[in-house]
């Protein structure tokens, strides 16, 4: 019996841990589709756009800090 706990307890911090990465994931993709939608409007072009999107959320920060 210690086992079949050992294994669910395991099993459960493991899914906890997907689910944060997976949260962390869909916040970065929120961020940088409000900053997509941003350069949109102030009329960058798609392949600016895209080459932000490409980067990671940090240089997207930087990034901002200097057109914000």
């Amino acid at each position: 019996n210690d086992g079949v706990q050992d294994g669910m307890e395991q099993g459960r911090r493991s899914g906890i841990a997907e689910g944060e990465a997976h949260g962390k994931e869909l916040g970065i993709a929120s961020q940088k589709k409000e900053v997509a939608l941003q350069m949109q409007k102030l009329g960058y072009p798609l392949d600016a756009i895209a080459a932000v999107l490409m980067e990671s959320l940090d240089s997207v920060h930087k990034i901002l800090a200097v057109v914000g």
